[in-house]
């Protein structure tokens, strides 16, 4: 039977000698019950034929891709642009990156926390601890 299709209640067992009530056993069996299984090429299609995955899925691409990209460009940039040598480059680079993402965190935290403030519900509030 599929979720959603109705139930019959179930026969008096001997062991207890009453039936639950019909509608108890309909919302019982379609919390039980599960979507028929797909096949990967079926989730495949599903998923490429939706575009907020498709989208978030190339822009967390390109997101990877950025911190791979400036660790081996960065310093090579900085030793060219500069005439730095490669070893001050990579600790200069080291350094900055260090320093944006401590800063970033604190100042995403202090960001969030303020949103959370403002535009929280009361779900949201009760679940902050």
């Amino acid at each position: 039977r599929r979720v959603g299709a109705s139930a019959q209640p179930p026969a008096a067992t001997p062991a207890s000698g009453t039936s639950a009530p019909a509608s108890a056993s309909a919302s019982a069996l379609a919390a039980t019950q599960r979507p028929p299984p797909t096949t990967f090429l079926e989730d495949i299609k599903t998923l490429s034929s939706t575009p907020t995955f498709v989208s978030a899925l190339i822009a967390y691409t390109f997101y990877s891709m950025t911190p791979g990209v400036l660790a081996w460009w960065g310093p090579r940039a900085g030793k060219v642009i500069y005439d730095i040598s490669m070893g001050f480059a990579n600790t200069a680079f080291g350094a900055v990156t260090v320093i944006a993402g401590l800063l970033g965190s604190w100042l995403g935290g202090i960001l969030l926390d303020a949103a959370t403030s403002k535009y929280a519900t009361p779900v949201d509030r009760a679940l902050d601890p």
